[in-house]
């Protein structure tokens, strides 16, 4: 097959160096192709070579892209959609023309040709077929005789023109495709060309458009590797993989209640601190009715809130639910259980398994398990309404929020005095919105099918819940310290011990959570506590009768026995351990090497010449010394010669004075 290269394609291949010799202008390429003999067509206008001969006597590397024209393997819907119509036409023409008496044949063919093209009759035919000829039906007759179905079927673009690339160019192009980064579709193809000529293939004559145009193929032919590539796996699952579709209608009222969290997209006044913050909005949410039941604002984390909004939710529903969706997100359980890693080893399960028959975990990272993320989107209505609204992304702040915006900003102070909504005043604006507003829209793209949420939800509601059964919910919570006895709580005026045996050796302070009432009631002996990136459970330290074998009975001397047995278990581990660790530091200690002994070094005698004139003159002072000098006494520190000196000046000698002078530059350290 010749390859076909336009005049400029040319003249580009020429000043790259991959056409050595050839022109580098236009009619330089014409005149030089001209005189060579080389093969030339026109086509749109312009004019095209083929280069193969002279590529081939140049040297130049035979794998070059070409342009291969591709027919397309199936026909538009549209075109068979007008062949259909074309076909009904032709039959009610051959009708029309069968009944016609002899010699009238042509006379009924044009006037039925021209009732088509009146529009009085086959209007639908005409919209989408339009205007025809008495000649253009005859060929479609005779056509479709010879040809049969295909016969009226639109052929035009029924190929298309590709750049047919070489394999390793293929291979260049599809790693700038499948770039992690997400290249632009220009930036892919200059990334190409340069990687071409870094790797030494051949150059691609095509322009940046049918290189687009083949990039363009490519990721609608790969679309699920261009997305895992750039965007990853959860995009590909999202965007390429099938999903589910599930039929909410099969539920009842109350069967399932979904939570999640949203960050307010608006400001509150902290209830403690006073100062702005985005509260967290936990709502629990029943799938059949689309109805919000219960709703809880906190401006911190706080596993309370949620357990505090499924229970308003439970009695908004007058019953328990058959089935609680937690999101188990990353994010959801940063917020509410900090350092939790995973719900189902948090506890969580045999708290709500109390009020309903099994606690669902949503799967990480998978939204569309969560109808309520969508209720979300709606809530932006009445976070646009409020005055403290912040915007949902840095693109989407208002006004007041955008640096220089003076006047939104003066406005905005003088609407609203600078005052933030408190957390009550948000919490009964978000349920006034979902009881008076949100519930009584009509939902016609839902499976509520045009129903209201709240004719659906009053349908299945139920008689009413034990409001103090619902109080187990309203855990505790507080940060303690492990003691040698374990967790200390104050409950019911009376210290209490809760211990594990892995606190045992540990002092550190850990997070506590209990049920006041369960405990008092001694329902429960136990608390939980978050130590080592989960929840643990502490059991109670029993009191022990002070005479257990002599006035106990067989129950107080069984606990003395169990709690001295655990007592000496512990304390034989920490003596095991200790043993192994001594062991190990001696043996390894006996297995170092001894340091080599090193003969010191023969001391070297340095003669030293005697000064005589030094020598008689300490002489000459020691015989002129007096007797009241001699008698001096024997100093301890250099504060004390130096103070004796000053107070016998008489006694003071030059040695003596040469000391004094030393003492006071501080060279002695006591000035």
């Amino acid at each position: 097959m010749n390859q076909w290269q336009s005049i400029n394609e040319i003249v580009a291949m020429s000043k790259t160096g991959k056409l050595p010799g050839y022109p580098k202008t236009v009619d330089g390429v014409r005149r030089r192709a001209r005189r060579d003999g080389v093969p030339e067509k026109i086509s749109g206008g312009k004019v095209y070579f083929s280069l193969g001969d002279v590529l081939h006597s140049l040297d130049v590397p035979c794998e070059q892209p070409m342009l291969v024209r591709k027919k397309k393997k199936k026909a538009s819907t549209k075109k068979e959609e007008k062949k259909r119509l074309k076909e009904d036409l032709l039959h009610a023409y051959l009708e029309k023309i069968s009944v016609a008496p002899y010699g009238e044949k042509t006379e009924t063919a044009k006037e039925f040709v021209k009732d088509y093209n009146d529009r009085l009759i086959y209007q639908h035919i005409y919209k989408v077929v339009g205007k025809v000829s008495y000649k253009t039906i005859e060929r479609w007759k005779v056509r479709h005789r010879k040809e049969g179905d295909t016969a009226l079927l639109d052929q035009r673009n029924g190929s298309e023109v590709v750049v047919a690339l070489t394999k390793n160019q293929e291979a260049v192009l599809i790693a700038c495709i499948r770039h992690p980064n997400g290249l632009r579709r220009t930036e892919m193809v200059r990334l190409f060309r340069r990687k071409l000529d870094e790797k030494g293939l051949p150059f691609v004559p095509m322009s940046d458009k049918w290189l687009l145009r083949w990039i363009e193929r490519w990721i609608n032919d790969h679309y699920d590797q261009y997305v895992q590539a750039t965007r990853g796996h959860r995009a590909t699952i999202n965007e390429c993989a099938p999903f589910l579709r599930r039929d909410w209608n099969l539920l009842e009222v109350g069967d399932c209640l979904v939570a999640d969290g949203h960050v307010w997209n608006g400001e509150i006044a902290h209830p403690v601190t006073g100062k702005p913050c985005r509260p967290v909005v936990i709502e629990f949410y029943d799938m059949r009715s689309n109805m919000v039941l219960g709703t809880e604002v906190m401006p911190t984390e706080n596993i309370r809130s949620i357990a505090s909004a499924l229970r308003r939710a439970v009695i908004r529903l007058g019953k328990y639910p058959k089935y609680v969706l937690l999101d188990n997100g990353k994010a959801f359980r940063a917020k509410f259980f900090h350092g939790c890693k995973d719900f189902e080893q948090a506890g969580i399960r045999s708290l709500y398994q109390k009020f309903c028959k099994e606690v669902i975990f949503a799967k990480v990272r998978n939204a569309r398990s969560k109808p309520i993320e969508r209720h979300f989107k709606e809530k932006g209505e009445l976070e646009r309404l409020s005055p403290s609204y912040v915007g949902t992304s840095i693109n989407d702040k208002p006004a007041r929020m955008i640096q220089g915006e003076v006047l939104h900003q003066r406005f905005w102070q003088k609407m609203t005095g600078g005052k933030l909504p408190t957390i009550e005043e948000l919490y009964f604006a978000i349920v006034d919105w979902n009881e008076n507003e949100y519930a009584y829209r009509k939902q016609e793209k839902s499976h509520l099918n045009g129903e209201r949420p709240i004719d659906v939800l009053n349908a299945g509601l139920g008689a009413g819940v034990d409001i103090e059964q619902l109080n187990e919910l309203m855990l505790f919570e507080v940060d303690k310290n492990i003691t040698q006895n374990g967790i200390k709580l104050r409950i019911n005026g009376a210290d209490e011990f809760f211990y594990n045996e892995s606190f045992y050796g540990k002092r550190r302070r850990v997070r506590v959570r209990y049920d006041r009432y369960a405990i008092v009631s001694k329902e429960v002996n136990w608390v939980e506590v978050y130590f080592d990136d989960e929840w643990h459970k502490a059991y109670r330290r029993v009191k022990t009768h002070p005479l257990a074998y002599y006035e106990g009975t067989k129950e107080d001397q069984e606990e003395v026995k169990t709690q001295l047995k655990q007592q000496a278990s512990l304390v034989k581990q920490t003596e095991k351990d200790f043993r192994e660790y001594v062991e190990a530091d001696a043996k390894q200690y006996m297995s170092l090497p001894e340091p080599e002994k090193r003969a010191l070094p023969t001391p070297v005698p340095v003669k030293k010449e005697i000064d005589v004139d030094a020598v008689l003159k300490v002489v000459d002072d020691l015989s002129s010394l007096t007797e009241e000098t001699q008698a001096r006494p024997i100093f301890m520190s250099a504060t004390e010669r130096y103070k004796w000196l000053v107070g016998n000046p008489s006694a003071v000698n030059e040695l003596d004075r040469q000391f004094m002078d030393e003492y006071s530059e501080g060279l002695y350290g006591l000035n």
